[in-house]
């Protein structure tokens, strides 16, 4: 019998979303809090949606804050999964694919996937529907050469950077997650890689997933691929939109004039840290009725010190996002998100409080009026807003080279082609997901019993152990060595009651020592598989004691 997973609604919207990180000077006090997200409201659709931004911009923050992966008491704003307060077990609902590897390095690409399905599947999933599902999984993601290969590490060698990102996908991917969140996915691969993979998310949208990725400075074809694109500079949003031409024309305007073959992506990273155009500066006295603003050239210059260059571009970024705050492409695009927020208040009061338990009935997606507010796909050649001014044209007469959408006549594998040629309508996936609904098919997706979590994890473990056979084999020769140690010493002890008496004592004193000693290995497990434990916890797969009972059996 076929059991059908619950069904996510894919837009996620955010309004006045602030988080703030405490910073201690001793251990149990908080010294200060320093805010690394700062006031962002927006809308993710189903689509590929990538956040863009510097080094310690906070993409990676964010993305945590939207999964639900950080203290809610330190999270201010709301979070709305489809017009509907996030769920509590949201995490579990959805999937999160950490820039580290978590896959166990000494199983096969098969067996992480195995593993993850049985410990993330609803209990009442058959065990031949896991294994199809694990199977049909693999041939999606390209990794059926490499399916009975080791994934490796450092020491033992496995399948390339490349087939290991999409292993990691594939493991979160197991519940068919309506939501993904990716951060840097393609960090550490080559353009080819990295090229295939964002290609290969790209397919996923046409499923109705609503993709959430930062990726650092893509090149121009990975570029192209983007739905949306978030642009994030010290926890402020300078462009949240369309991606394509969209954010190109909105910096030119302001002043910002990229090159013919310049990769915008970069472009986005460098204009945060050079001066205000004229254009900008003009648009700027006009927000601050008259007053200058406060950068120039002067004080810009290199030569300043670093304080002074700090202030001068947390100023910068200000001005550029209260200038985004007035732009067209603003309204344009954050009008759906204030909908869908105005909606939900008018049912339910906003809490800061973000992690709540919901019934099964708040996954499905909107109906009626509301639906009209939330299109579940970003059409690639949406028209722009009738009712919004027209932009102007860019200054200087500058033309900007158009960026093509991505269609079949620029990809070369066939399973991209026949992505886009069979890419399903918007109103085809909301019918899906209210069906699901009405036919009972939403499940709340609790967590496996304790006995069935048990015996995974064990015997996870086991094939861990057993496939490291030097770190297997060690304790027991050294338990051996050291036995035949005792038996040589203490061979053939004497019949007399005190001689005999102390010698014994002596031989359970040091047979108590081995086996603290060397059962002590117990404890460096603990250490070793600590990123394995924090990332199953955060992800909601399982408990920390559930995933620590088993590790003293190996």
């Amino acid at each position: 019998m076929s059991v059908a997973l619950p069904k996510l609604a894919s837009s996620i919207s955010f309004h006045d979303v602030s988080y703030s990180k405490r910073t201690y000077k001793y251990y149990f006090f908080p010294k200060s809090y320093a805010k690394i997200l700062n006031n962002l409201t927006g809308i993710f659709k189903p689509g590929l949606n990538v956040i863009i931004g510097p080094t310690g911009c906070g993409k990676t923050t964010f993305l945590d804050v939207l999964a639900g992966r950080t203290d809610p008491s330190l999270v201010s704003g709301s979070i709305l999964v489809d017009g509907k307060e996030r769920p509590n077990n949201f995490k579990r609902c959805s999937g999160y694919v950490s820039q580290d590897s978590f896959a166990m390095e000494s199983l096969t690409v098969r067996e992480n996937l195995y593993f993850s399905a049985a410990l993330r599947l609803p209990a009442n999933v058959p065990q031949k529907e896991r294994d199809a599902r694990v199977s049909a999984l693999i041939k999606k993601l390209g990794l059926s050469a490499v399916a009975n290969a080791k994934v490796g590490s450092g020491l033992i060698r496995g399948i390339s950077g490349g087939e290991r990102k999409r292993t990691n996908i594939g493991i979160e991917l197991i519940t068919d997650p309506s939501v993904i969140f990716l951060d840097e996915p393609t960090t550490g691969l080559d353009t080819y890689t990295a090229s295939k993979l964002m290609k290969l998310l790209k397919r996923l949208t046409a499923e109705g997933k609503t993709i959430i990725a930062s990726v650092h400075q893509p090149n121009w074809s990975i570029y192209k691929l983007f739905d949306s694109v978030t642009i994030l500079c010290n926890g402020r949003a300078i462009y949240h939109g369309p991606a394509g031409d969209s954010p190109l024309n909105y910096f030119c305007e302001l002043g910002y004039k990229i090159s013919t073959h310049e990769n915008p992506a970069d472009f986005f990273v460098d204009l945060l840290h050079h001066d205000l155009p004229t254009e900008a500066k003009n648009r700027l006295g006009i927000l601050l009725e008259g007053e200058a603003p406060e950068i120039n050239e002067t004080e810009s210059a290199e030569g300043a010190d670093e304080v002074n260059q700090l202030a001068i571009c947390s100023t910068r970024i200000l001005h550029l996002q209260q200038l985004f705050a007035v732009s067209t492409e603003w309204s344009s695009w954050i009008n759906e998100a204030k909908l869908i927020f105005s909606s939900w208040g008018d049912t339910r009061k906003p809490s800061s409080k973000l992690s709540r338990e919901c019934s099964s009935t708040q996954f499905h997606s909107v109906s009626g009026s509301e639906a009209e507010l939330i299109p579940l796909m970003i059409s690639s050649n949406s028209p722009k807003n009738p009712t919004s001014p027209a932009a102007p044209s860019p200054p200087n007469n500058q033309e900007i080279q158009s960026i093509p959408r991505i269609d079949s006549a620029s990809l070369s594998d066939d399973a991209f082609v026949s992505y886009v040629n069979s890419r399903k309508s918007p109103a085809e996936f909301s019918n899906r997901r209210e069906s699901d609904i009405e036919n009972g098919n939403s499940n709340n997706f609790e967590p496996i019993p304790f006995y069935r979590q048990f015996a995974v994890l064990a015997s996870r473990g086991f094939l861990n152990t057993m496939r490291n056979p030097k770190v297997a084999a060690v304790p027991f020769v050294a338990v051996a060595v050291f036995t035949m140690i005792l038996g040589s010493v203490y061979y053939q002890l004497g019949l007399s009651s005190e001689a005999g008496l102390q010698n014994r004592t002596g031989l359970f004193f040091f047979l108590c020592l081995e086996l603290a000693y060397f059962n002590g290995n117990a404890v460096d497990l603990f250490i070793r598989d600590r990123p394995q434990f924090r990332f199953a916890y955060l992800t909601g797969r399982v408990t920390n004691s559930h995933n620590a009972n088993h590790q003293p059996l190996f």
